[in-house]
């Protein structure tokens, strides 16, 4: 309560000094210094019942904020604070604005144009016949504020009385007024407007609301609008046309085609030239495909050429497409070749035919981002069992392995090997793809599996051994190396090449000494694992075994030899004649073993 009756306090001295203090020989000095003290005022009103509204409600109380709203705001002289007393009734529920209607029924008997204005919105949102019936009688108010306001809120109001209420407002004698009144008409279906609003085309001589009228035939979207909106067509204000091309469009009503193919005439302005681009491709106006092409191609603005490409793919006519490719592998502004690449796209579809076409177009290009668009939507067709589609795979594959695209190149060598399981170049490529990008263990794989298409074929298959084991030595797994080595040099598909045998039985011994050294850690767990591992390879590693059993004798070694041929020798033997019979019968045991 201090700081309300402070400002109160310090207002009235601050007003009467101001004013004995201005300059009597200036009036236009004293207007300024009203309208300063003025607003100085207004700031405290708006102070003192923002914190009586706030006491009321930190009172827990919400009775106690209405009146405040009422007497305080609504009952003020100033509009500042009947618009604050508006916005806090709309806080409030449904019911408590209901019962601040009467106050605003009587204030607005002796109310200004400011009031009635500011009311409209909150009468709008008080669902009651009495507030309806003020709005209506609003729509005839003297003020062309208050009419113009009412035909904002007849927008969302439904029945004949507010249609028949906004019909009367579009002869209303301020353009302002009629404009509000077209745009409050202008809504999706409004079937009912159309001819009120092709009257007011007729009669209006201010293009400003000839060209929202336009709009606003086409934001309805009825075909009964056409004629007049091609009779518009003539007028003299560009903005006038360019609405009625637009929304001849949106109706979509091809008898207007003819009217808009002049306006692509390079006499006309551009913006009038791509309404009416747009607009035919929207009508479908594949006689204008030659001239919209040809602007695509010659026509030096880049937002026609973009407009123009729309239109093309609006159209939707496969034989523009390799003008169109022409078109995009030309141009050189990224944003045209956007458009034109969208449209490419719609022109292609999902034919084969014409997917093959655009991508060994983009192929030549080098571009990989259309490439990698184009070999998804190919894919994405159902070719199972196709002889078309691998070769275009092949050429994908091969492109992005050429441009050292490592990754994309694995991508769709996968597809080709998962389309052809046989195709051995396929899988030495990812295998190739797989080293580069550092997974020795999957180029492996892929080797592996053109190997063993390729058992027919000795030469190759033993080249793509030769590369097998170089990757076994890189990635140092001794286990696979024994493994392989051992398998080889036994001659599984015919003799070894020469000097291959002298690089398999190095690999072979290298590979059994690495194992064998690990059964002599310390640690216990690591041994346990080591032994494992020879046990695993059985018969492939009983030759370097029984070699070093005489020699270095362990109770590991042992426990793996006992393991594999089945000897039962203790552990901890170091007698030499029994070590070196149990090498002996290790041997044996390998010749007689498969």
């Amino acid at each position: 309560m201090l700081k309300l009756f402070l400002i109160i306090y310090f207002s009235l001295p601050i007003v009467s000094t101001a004013l004995a203090g201005a300059g009597q020989d200036d009036p236009e000095e004293l207007k300024r210094e009203v309208a300063r003290l003025r607003q100085q005022l207004i700031r405290s009103q708006l102070e003192i019942f923002n914190l009586r509204l706030e006491k009321a409600r930190n009172n827990k109380d919400p009775k106690q904020a209405f009146p405040i709203i009422l007497k305080d705001g609504l009952g003020s002289e100033f509009p500042e604070l009947n618009r604050q007393a508006f916005l806090e009734l709309g806080k409030l529920p449904v019911e408590e604005q209901k019962k601040a209607l009467d106050a605003v029924l009587e204030k607005w008997k002796t109310s200004d144009p400011v009031f009635r204005v500011d009311a409209l919105p909150f009468l709008n949102s008080v669902d009651h016949p009495d507030a309806t019936a003020l709005i209506f009688t609003a729509a005839r108010d003297v003020s062309a504020n208050v009419r113009r306001a009412a035909a904002g809120v007849l927008k969302t109001t439904n029945g004949n009385r507010a249609r028949i209420l906004l019909e009367e407002l579009l002869s209303d004698p301020e353009s302002e007024v009629r404009s509000m009144a077209i745009e409050a008409l202008g809504v999706p279906k409004n079937e009912a407007a159309v001819k009120p609003l092709l009257r007011l085309l007729q009669k209006e001589k201010d293009p400003a609301l000839l060209e929202k009228a336009s709009h606003a035939l086409g934001v309805i979207g009825n075909k009964n609008a056409v004629p007049g909106l091609l009779e518009i067509l003539s007028s003299p204000n560009e903005n006038v046309q360019w609405a009625a091309i637009n929304s001849l469009g949106k109706i979509g009503e091809r008898e207007a085609i003819e009217y808009i193919r002049p306006f692509l005439a390079q006499t006309h302005s551009l913006p009038l030239r791509k309404i009416a681009i747009t607009t035919l491709g929207r009508l479908k106006d594949q006689a204008s495909l030659p001239t919209i092409l040809k602007m695509l191609i010659d026509d030096p603005d880049e937002e026609l050429q973009k407009v123009a490409a729309d239109a093309i793919g609006r159209l939707d006519d496969p034989s523009a497409l390799d003008e169109t490719l022409e078109c995009f592998t030309r141009n050189k502004s990224d944003s045209v070749r956007k458009a034109i690449w969208e449209t490419i796209l719609k022109l292609a579809a999902e034919d084969f035919d014409r997917l093959k076409k655009v991508l060994l177009s983009v192929l030549s290009q080098e571009k990989i981002s259309p490439i990698e668009e184009i070999a998804r939507k190919i894919y994405a067709l159902d070719l199972n069992g196709s002889k078309r589609l691998p070769p275009l795979v092949e050429k994908i594959s091969h492109w992005m392995f050429s441009a050292k695209e490592w990754r994309r190149a694995l991508l769709h060598y996968k597809k080709l090997v998962s389309i052809l399981p046989g195709h051995i170049e396929g899988h030495k490529q990812m295998a190739q793809c797989y080293l580069e990008l550092g997974d020795n263990e999957s180029a492996v794989r892929s080797l592996e599996a053109a190997a063993g298409l390729s058992r027919a074929t000795p030469a190759l298959w033993w080249k793509l051994q030769e590369r097998i084991m170089e990757l076994l030595v890189k990635i140092d797994d001794p286990v696979r190396i024994v493994e392989k080595a051992h398998d080889l040099m036994a001659g599984s598909n015919g003799p070894v090449p020469v000097e291959f045998s002298i690089v398999l039985e190095q690999n072979y011994r290298n590979g059994s000494t690495s194992l064998l050294r690990q059964l002599q850690t310390p640690d216990e767990n690591k041994k346990r694992t080591a032994i494992a591992k020879l046990i695993r390879l059985g018969r492939r590693i009983v030759l370097p075994l029984a070699e070093a059993l005489p020699e270095t004798p362990s109770p590991a070694l042992i426990e793996a030899g006992n393991a594999i041929t089945g000897t039962k020798i203790p552990s901890e033997t170091t007698e030499e004649t029994l070590l070196e019979d149990t090498a002996r019968a290790w041997r044996l045991w390998y010749k007689k073993s498969p």
